[in-house]
């Protein structure tokens, strides 16, 4: 965001968007922002601010290869992230600008450059499956149906799903195409390695307590 949007003064759409492509660009090709917010109490922005350029190309520099930024590459970024919205490029002046107008990579280029950016990114993220409980947990605790208990008595336990309604701010949500049944399943054996465990016998909810701080409240819809 532009220091005049942020500050709230009457700006130009055209200064604030060329602010903007500046921070974009920068982006592109150091794959992290040039700054937190474009304000003096900003440690990298206030560098721009006070004319103190070589610094901040030098904290950005820092493992990079040597030449990583080209001296017109540097121009142009700071022309771009000019304070003064008035000191900033127009359209026609970037076009004929040197950086502008330097090497372009061909499509295939491109292409090879993010497959390794996101071949880099799954690495980075990947976490294996977890083991999926197995054994068979007692139908009483969370089953639907007509059972027999331990004492000879016959339970039966008719769960309904409740209707769904989006509530993103209060819950994590996900989906699956799984029966309520088997979720059920899978949950009670997990809470029997829990603190505490208890089981709605009129819908699909269930609150499991791991430790004395942690407690999960679960509900299928």
């Amino acid at each position: 965001m532009a220091p005049e949007v942020s500050e709230g003064v009457v700006y130009s759409g055209h200064c604030a968007d060329i602010f903007s492509a500046g921070v974009i660009l920068f982006i592109v090709l150091s794959k992290h922002p040039p700054f937190y917010k474009a304000n003096s109490s900003d440690q990298y922005y206030k560098l721009i601010m006070g004319n103190r350029e070589d610094l901040f190309w030098k904290i950005h520099s820092k493992g990079k290869p040597k030449g990583y930024y080209s001296k017109s590459f540097k121009e142009f970024i700071l022309w771009l992230l000019a304070y003064n919205p008035m000191e900033r490029p127009s359209l026609a002046e970037i076009k004929a600008h040197e950086w502008y107008n330097g090497p372009m990579p061909t499509p295939e280029e491109i292409k090879d450059e993010f497959d390794q950016r996101k071949a880099i990114l799954l690495q980075e993220n990947y976490q294996p499956d977890s083991q999926t409980p197995s054994g068979t947990p007692d139908p009483l605790i969370y089953g639907a149906g007509t059972f027999r208990s331990l004492e000879g008595d016959e339970v039966k336990i008719e769960r309904e799903i409740a209707q769904y309604v989006p509530e993103f701010k209060r819950y994590t949500q996900f989906f699956s195409t799984y029966d309520p049944e088997q979720l059920f399943s899978a949950l009670a054996l997990y809470a029997e390695k829990c603190k505490e465990a208890k089981f709605d016998q009129n819908c699909y909810s269930a609150s499991i307590k791991s430790s004395e701080e942690n407690e999960v409240e679960i509900r299928v819809n």
